[in-house]
């Protein structure tokens, strides 16, 4: 009797299971098919839009020239391309520092969040990715505490790391996101921070699905930094490819080699799985107008819509 029953509380354990699995696939292929730009070119193959934006979110006392009013404004106009189906099903934001950056959260209305890493540093890392799609998994890493220069030390520098379950997808997509060392003359550091960055990487990847970076690497491609972050983890440019017009990728209004590649801080990286490939479809520059009569960053956001096949 006792191994009958052992067997019922085994069969039920997988039946709930199934029944959590299937629930959350619904609960996901409804908040899709309410939502941006996701779509289903066939039955092994997806697109989804990606924007990544740096949005200058430091804290006021040390920002004067940005008011605070910008991330609801952002939130808005997020909220009104969704409205449109038009906007980023995930966003990847950088220096999102501000205790006033969760307005653009609020205001965009993703359902889905994962903030970055923090340490005993007065600021956190300002690294944020809002999702259409559930987080399944998140992961956040630090660079090392003296890996830094200027005002970068005050900030827990690092990475994050999220899976996301899209609807129909028979597996998860893999998306991190960093927010490297500034300044030209900070090479050194921004080395190291970005080779941590690669090791993580690394860590995390499942090779047969592979990944997507993001992020403000502060780095392009006539620093060693971007060539050797490249060289260290195999991955491809967007913009790189994209500005090759045999590739077939569309390059957005107001979008050209200079302020996608080669000028770019801001970048999309993708690596293809041995049962995954990645191609991105567009790319633009995005956010690049004044909005009630101000910038809202200064930084252009990032947006690019990727096809993802699989067998």
């Amino acid at each position: 009797m006792k191994k009958i029953t052992e067997k019922l509380s085994a069969c039920s354990s997988e039946v709930w299971a199934l029944a959590a699995f299937l629930l959350a696939t619904l609960i996901s292929m409804f908040i899709a098919s309410n939502a941006n730009a996701f779509e289903r070119v066939n039955a092994n193959t997806v697109r989804i839009k990606l924007l990544s934006y740096n949005v200058k979110g430091l804290p006021a006392l040390i920002n004067p020239d940005y008011d605070q009013d910008r991330f609801g404004d952002i939130g808005d106009i997020l909220a009104a391309h969704k409205q449109a189906q038009l906007a980023p099903d995930v966003v990847v934001l950088q220096e999102a520092f501000s205790n006033r950056t969760p307005e653009l959260a609020q205001h965009a209305g993703y359902p889905y969040l994962a903030n970055g890493p923090s340490s005993s540093k007065p600021i956190n890392s300002g690294l944020m990715i809002l999702s259409d799609f559930p987080i399944a998994y998140d992961q956040t890493m630090l660079y090392g505490e003296f890996d830094c220069g200027t005002w970068d030390c005050f900030a827990s520098k690092g990475a994050q790391m999220v899976r996301l379950q899209l609807p129909g997808v028979p597996f998860l997509l893999t998306i991190a996101n960093t927010h490297a060392q500034s300044g030209d003359a900070w090479e050194v550091p921004r080395l190291t921070q970005l080779h941590d960055f690669a090791v993580f990487l690394a860590s995390v990847v499942n090779h047969d699905l592979g990944l997507i970076a993001a992020g403000d690497f502060n780095s392009f491609p006539a620093l060693e930094s971007f060539t050797k972050f490249k060289s260290d983890t195999g991955m491809h440019n967007v913009g790189e490819i994209c500005v090759d017009p045999r590739n077939g990728c569309v390059l957005g209004n107001t979008t050209n080699r200079q302020n996608v590649l080669d000028k770019s801080v801001d970048h999309v990286f993708i690596a293809n799985g041995h049962r995954v490939t990645m191609r991105p479809v567009s790319v633009e520059r995005t956010f690049t107008k004044p909005y009630k009569g101000r910038m809202l960053s200064d930084h252009f956001g990032y947006e690019t819509v990727l096809e993802i096949s699989w067998l």
